[in-house]
């Protein structure tokens, strides 16, 4: 039953905004927290309960609660200490609840939401339709064949924005989710397989209807990083056939976005290239120089940062930092800045290591997963997200539930492992090629 409840849960974090479930019915209190916040009432009631949970992951878990404790001593320093007239203490407050406690909350639930390998596993599909079925009916109804009247008229020049409402932050979406979408495609059979392959479709060309060129950078860049970050499981015929498979659907896009009259929103994001730095990178540039600068005006804020949401509050930033690194490197300094890389470093290591262990869709997903968050990591350096990010922690949640499931006793998780092994090496299975998966290591 609680897989059910998380999926529909997703469903609702994505759409939020869309159904109007982002209106507040208090200062950082808004539909959504409320159900985040029933559902891990659920969760913890349960647990105390049936006291079938246990401490999972830790390295990643300290990290997380370590970034979010960091943040709150900076916030009350700057509070009850510095009393600095004008922090934004209120706005700070809301911000750090909204974005790190939250955040963290929704991958608790979704990470001890579901138990046993075979929920996570139709979680993390459910959680793929989703995403497949709704960039379907971005393509449709932002091109109007037909317009359902579900999303608003894109502004900024047109730029597609999907159901998060902002293109460079659906670009960041896209360019972590492509991955896993994919293994959605090459997991099921039939008529669904046509389906999700129509879902990768509008997913890439979504991402280039976006005209958010970090996500392009991310996206590309990520399957190179991701390639060599799981280079032991990664085969030379895949990395061939994947870029055969890119390079197609990558004409297939541009030609399509070409015959809907849609080539504009892309190419003109690269007119500027040739210009100055401020040009090519449409100012991001210059934002960075003077956040840059103000830190070298106190080279101790390199390492303490000058506080969280310092700088939101400083009214000489106009312009939001387009890099979430230098924003945490800014607000809380190397500690900060090494706490947020480390969670992620965190979850790609305990995904690698469950990659030795997994067989079959497994294996898929969570390898899917490493290309997805390479790509999130290089995007992010050029971007910022905010609604997201419980989408974000949501999929990772899920996944590392499978993760941990299976770095388990063999005997706890064997028959899930026999029933996909059999699916991959069966005949006529829905199992794949092992030449999809590269060498296989020998069990630990």
């Amino acid at each position: 039953m609680t897989k059910y409840l998380l999926a529909f849960f997703f469903l609702l974090m994505y759409a939020g905004d869309t159904l109007g479930l982002s209106a507040s019915l208090a200062p950082g209190l808004s539909i959504k927290n409320m159900l985040l916040y029933l559902v891990l009432t659920g969760i913890a009631v349960n647990a105390a309960v049936a006291r079938n949970r246990k401490v999972e992951l830790a390295g990643a878990m300290v990290m997380f609660c370590g970034l979010i404790g960091y943040a709150f001593v900076t916030w009350i320093a700057l509070t009850f200490i510095v009393q600095d007239p004008g922090y934004l203490v209120k706005g700070a407050f809301i911000a750090m609840k909204s974005s790190l406690v939250d955040q963290f909350l929704t991958f608790l639930i979704f990470f001890y939401g579901v138990l046993q390998l075979k929920d996570a596993m139709w979680l993390i599909r459910a959680m793929l339709w989703v995403i497949v079925l709704s960039n379907v009916v971005t393509i449709i109804d932002t091109m109007n064949i037909p317009d359902l009247g579900l999303l608003p008229v894109p502004r900024k020049g047109g730029r597609f924005e999907g159901f998060i409402g902002q293109p460079n932050e659906y670009g960041l979406l896209l360019s972590l989710y492509i991955p896993l979408c994919t293994a959605l495609f090459l997991e099921v059979r039939g008529k669904l397989r046509l389906l999700a392959g129509l879902g990768v479709f509008a997913s890439i060309l979504a991402l280039i209807l976006t005209g958010s060129r970090g996500a392009y950078v991310g996206t590309i860049g990520g399957l190179v990083v991701g390639s060599i970050y799981l280079r032991q499981y990664v085969s030379a015929t895949t990395v061939v056939r994947a870029g055969a498979a890119i390079g197609i659907a990558c004409v297939a896009v541009v030609v399509t976005s070409f015959a809907t009259g849609y080539a504009h929103l892309f190419l003109d994001r690269f007119a500027g290239l040739e210009g100055n730095p401020h040009v090519a990178t449409s100012g991001r540039s210059s934002i960075w120089m003077n956040a840059i600068d103000a830190m070298l005006e106190n080279p101790l804020s390199f390492v303490t940062g000058y506080g969280f949401f310092s700088y939101d509050s400083d009214r000489s930033y106009r312009l939001a930092t387009h890099n979430i690194y230098l924003y945490h490197l800014y607000n809380l300094g190397l500690i900060g800045l090494i706490l947020f890389i480390g969670v992620f470093r965190r979850i790609l290591s305990a995904a690698r290591l469950a990659i030795a262990e997994a067989s079959g869709s497994q294996r898929l997903y969570l390898m899917a997963l490493v290309f997805g968050l390479c790509s999130f990591m290089l995007a992010i350096f050029f971007n910022q997200y905010n609604d997201m990010g419980y989408l974000l922690w949501a999929t990772v949640g899920a996944a590392m539930r499978v993760a941990m499931c299976l770095r388990e006793p063999a005997a706890e998780q064997a028959p899930e492992a026999r029933a996909q092994t059999g699916q991959r090496l069966g005949a006529g299975g829905r199992g794949y090629s092992p030449a999809w998966y590269g060498p296989q290591e020998p069990r630990r």
